[in-house]
């Protein structure tokens, strides 16, 4: 499976999130696009896709398996409270609190089911979640990091 298709994939499984967030949800191509896609559309609790890296998996390295590791950001949208912390548990402007938010999209990314090949179904692998954050900023947005394994086609040479 390519790095695109799962990366479709990860998108379309946020489809039910936005739906119920009144939200909307993109792929991202790096850091910096997340936060100007974050901040030139406010409003609604919105969730990003990147695909952050690929490796050899050292067990299977030889026969062409890797684990991809992707992050979700999640943003509330919306404007920070005088006293922050309480829109984590609390939620802003009649919105969803921040870890309502955050939960919601770890549950999406870890019931992510995918058949690299047929009968071979690729189950992620749950790497944690905490703060987003770019060039050592911290933004109001938080990160769900996993990881999915895929086999990359053999090369005849």
């Amino acid at each position: 499976m390519t790095i695109t298709e799962q990366t479709k994939r990860i998108l379309s499984a946020l489809d039910s999130w936005v739906e119920n967030n009144s939200g909307r949800a993109f792929i991202a191509s790096d850091a910096l696009h997340c936060v100007e896609e974050l901040r030139g559309k406010p409003g609604a609790p919105t969730a990003a896709v990147l695909w952050q890296s690929e490796n050899p998996d050292g067990r299977y390295a030889e026969e062409g398996k890797v684990l991809r590791i992707f992050k979700i950001v999640v943003s509330r949208g919306r404007g920070l409270k005088l006293v922050t912390g309480e829109s984590l548990s609390e939620g802003v402007a009649g919105g969803p609190a921040m870890f309502d938010l955050v939960e919601q999209a770890r549950e999406v990314a870890r019931n992510l089911r995918m058949e690299d090949e047929p009968g071979e179904l690729q189950l992620p692998i749950y790497k944690g979640s905490g703060p987003f954050s770019v060039h050592g900023y911290i933004l109001d947005a938080m990160e769900i990091r996993f990881a999915l394994y895929a086999q990359i086609p053999f090369q005849d040479q």
